[in-house]
């Protein structure tokens, strides 16, 4: 089994998890936790190489 089928297969667990349909959830999956993430990790990397220099 690969990844995708690995990942797709988790949303449906979720899915049915908590009673929401597929699209719902890869919308807070990859336009809200995966960009709160990318911003926390900016950050953090600011944060760190200015307190190198």
């Amino acid at each position: 089994m690969n990844v995708f089928n690995l990942c797709v297969n988790w949303l449906y667990y979720k899915k049915d998890k908590y009673d929401m349909n597929y699209e719902s959830i890869n919308v807070i999956i990859f336009c809200v936790i995966w960009p709160l993430i990318t911003l926390i990790s900016i950050v953090l990397n600011l944060v760190f190489v200015n307190k190198l220099l």
